[in-house]
């Protein structure tokens, strides 16, 4: 059976995540056939645009979206062939994935991250962090049944970083895994500025304990206290102004509740 020519307007829709803390609204958005409707075996294809929010309990942020979906109405097996979202304040990420039994017993997805900005997001998901630049890269999602998130894995870029009200300009990488059933990750990343000095560090989570390594080498006191967190600062206990720093395995461990 082939559909042609249909194209269906939704006035409101909203999709929640508890586990994410997550809610997608989205309103006055069309959806409409890809290529054949409706193919032997029962697969649909269909595309979906228009505008709608995104927010995080109380932090709402304006998009837009659009992508395709198909998938067989009889085994409940989708795929997300790819879900364009454009956020206003934030930048753009596509997202791609698959779902199993209508997502009941598992999702898998995908989201590439281009060019967002770095503090406007960690301030979307309410977490501090003390500069500003732009990330780029994939973060691969695992859900359980319940929409319990079960893996999670990132290989991230990182341009145009920076301390607020400090013009110095720093590039890095950012990569890790955290299997949230294991209670067990590792993170690993590298900042460095153009011409020279750099900022290494890994760290290791295993249930609610963590362990943080970091080593540097060619960078101004005031550059390292800029691009370290408030909690850093204090354990390290730098001042020396136009001075070099340089870190050797320094190490920060600790145990904290709901670390993730």
């Amino acid at each position: 059976m082939e559909v042609n020519n249909l194209s269906l307007r939704v006035k409101k829709a909203e999709i929640a995540h508890p586990s994410l803390n997550l809610v997608l609204k989205l309103r006055d958005f069309s959806v409409r056939p890809a290529l054949l409707a409706i193919r032997p075996g029962g697969n649909l294809a269909f595309a979906f645009s228009g505008p709608g929010e995104i927010s995080a309990g109380s932090v709402n942020q304006p998009l837009n979206v659009s992508g395709v979906i198909t998938g067989n109405i009889k085994t409940g097996q989708v795929s997300i062939n790819q879900a364009t979202l454009k956020l206003q304040e934030l930048g753009i990420a596509e997202v791609t994935g698959e779902l199993t039994e209508w997502g009941k017993k598992g999702v898998s997805l995908k989201v590439e991250l281009k060019k967002m900005a770095v503090a406007k997001l960690a301030s979307f998901f309410k977490i501090e962090v003390p500069v500003e630049g732009l990330v780029s890269g994939l973060v691969q999602v695992e859900l359980g049944p319940g929409e319990q998130i079960q893996k999670m894995d990132f290989d991230l870029s990182l341009a145009e970083i920076h301390a607020r009200g400090d013009a110095v300009m720093f590039r890095g990488k950012l990569t890790g895994r955290y299997d949230l059933k294991a209670a067990k990750g590792d993170i690993q990343g590298q900042v460095e500025k153009p011409g020279g000095g750099r900022l290494n560090f890994t760290g290791d989570l295993a249930g609610e304990n963590f362990t943080f390594r970091f080593s540097s080498e060619g960078l101004l006191v005031e550059e390292v206290l800029h691009l370290l967190p408030e909690e850093i600062k204090k354990k390290i206990n730098l001042s020396a102004p136009g001075g070099s720093a340089t870190l050797k395995d320094f190490v920060i461990s600790g145990t904290k509740k709901n670390f993730l």
